[in-house]
């Protein structure tokens, strides 16, 4: 039996069909290959973008920064209002977040919080529209009970490689 849920064919075909990021958005696409950094993947951000268009939030909560590819992405499918708080640990990280934001002409509508996540969801109390976890894959669990409390009634939960090599499930 065959127990893989991604496979390599159905990757390539959706990645043929998606219409790929342009200008700086392209261009931190293939520093983040080059660097080997984490970030979403293209038919991942094309997703993102579709539930951002479909729940339209207002804020948005996203654990796992990086270089700030996914908020941007986030935050220019949320049109010209919305506000995204992104939270990453690593503070050079979170220093070229702010920067790429910047370049992105989004400074003024995401905030780059530095910190562990778990740690900084729970100084938190302002209620999300939309929270999209993307940091450490084995703390999930931990994330999900102030993720809880942070959304509003009606929010939408996204957790990225939930099945990511079995961190979550292991980590239970």
């Amino acid at each position: 039996m065959d127990e893989r849920i991604n496979y390599p064919e159905i990757e390539e075909f959706l990645r043929s069909v998606i219409k790929r990021e342009e200008g700086f958005l392209s261009q931190l696409e293939k520093y983040a290959e080059e660097r080997f950094i984490p970030i979403v993947q293209p038919e991942t951000a094309a997703l993102l973008k579709v539930i951002v268009g479909i729940h339209k939030p207002e804020r948005v909560l996203e654990a796992g920064t990086a270089i700030g590819y996914s908020a941007c992405v986030i935050a220019r499918a949320m049109g010209s209002s919305g506000i995204v708080d992104t939270i990453e640990i690593d503070e050079e990280m979170a220093e070229a977040a702010r920067k790429n934001i910047e370049t992105m002409g989004l400074g003024s509508r995401i905030r780059v919080l530095q910190g562990d996540a778990l740690e900084v969801m729970e100084c938190l109390s302002t209620p999300y529209d939309l929270i999209f976890l993307d940091a450490a894959k084995g703390q999930y669990l931990e994330y999900f009970e102030q993720a809880m409390r942070l959304l509003k009634p009606g929010g939408l939960l996204i957790s990225d490689n939930i099945l990511y090599k079995g961190l979550v499930l292991q980590d239970r």
